[in-house]
């Protein structure tokens, strides 16, 4: 994963992390949601969310951005504290699930990405000893 791929996720797990906080400091969301909203944009743009493989947990992380993001605009349509007819809770607390399961979600696929960088670089590593070892 190239250094500018890996930046946008870690800044898409970031500004998640904001709205949760804003959601639980009762800060203005508004700014929040923009923010986040705009780095799944770039990450768009960048082609992060086409290029990711299409394996079950990142279907996951694709269903999650998608569903933080309509909590999001709702509850800046609607107000944090409104309850869309047949639901049992106030925007506040559906957008606080979506945004938290779209954080655990990327930072599990980066945790991922980041054991596969260090695997890739300690079988370098240990090719070359061996490489080292039998001259």
């Amino acid at each position: 994963m190239q250094f500018h791929q890996s930046y946008l996720l870690w800044q898409l797990a970031e500004e998640a992390a904001e709205v949760i906080t804003a959601l639980m400091t009762n800060e203005s969301l508004i700014n929040e949601a923009t923010d986040f909203v705009a780095v799944v944009q770039m990450c768009q743009e960048a082609g992060i969310l086409d290029t990711l493989p299409l394996e079950t947990q990142n279907n996951h992380i694709l269903h999650s951005l998608a569903l933080t993001i309509q909590r999001a605009s709702k509850a800046a349509h609607f107000g944090m504290i409104e309850i869309e007819p047949g639901q049992a809770y106030n925007n506040r607390e559906r957008l606080t699930t979506a945004a938290t399961d779209t954080y655990k979600q990327i930072l599990i696929y980066a945790d991922q990405q980041l054991i596969g960088a260090k695997r890739a670089k300690v079988q370098k590593y240990m090719r070359y000893a061996q490489k080292i070892a039998e001259q």
